[in-house]
């Protein structure tokens, strides 16, 4: 059973402070929220129409708010795109893409995040 949220405070609360925040030592970070490494892999493809492409997702980094995906291919600015890794699923919005070494880092905004809920079935 999934539930929804529109960020990933919960997810990160239980699954990434142990890995250590971020430093934002450029004093231009417009960021509020601290970024976790992690090194979680998926899928994305574009929910846009036509956007059935899917394609390896690498989260880099997450956030309250927002991640960083390393992927194959170009985004466009706004894109919508699903994120799919083995426990979560993210709608984001890509707020930016950048070329790295032959890929590119997309900056996703959460719009809307589904998580496993942890209840339990009772025995009988």
């Amino acid at each position: 059973m999934l539930a929804q949220h529109t960020d990933l405070e919960t997810y990160v609360q239980r699954e990434l402070p142990m890995h250590g925040e971020i430093s934002l030592a450029d004093s231009s970070e417009k960021r509020s929220d601290a970024r976790y490494p992690t090194l979680k892999t998926g899928t994305i493809h574009p929910v846009s129409p036509g956007g059935r492409e899917t394609m390896t997702a690498y989260v880099i980094d997450i956030s309250k708010r927002g991640m960083k995906v390393r992927v194959e291919r170009e985004f466009e600015i706004g894109d919508k795109v699903q994120v799919l890794l083995t426990d979560l699923i993210v709608l984001g919005e890509v707020r930016h893409c950048s070329p790295s070494h032959g890929r590119f880092h997309l900056g996703l905004e959460v719009i809307n995040v589904l998580l496993p809920t942890n209840k339990k079935k009772r025995k009988r």
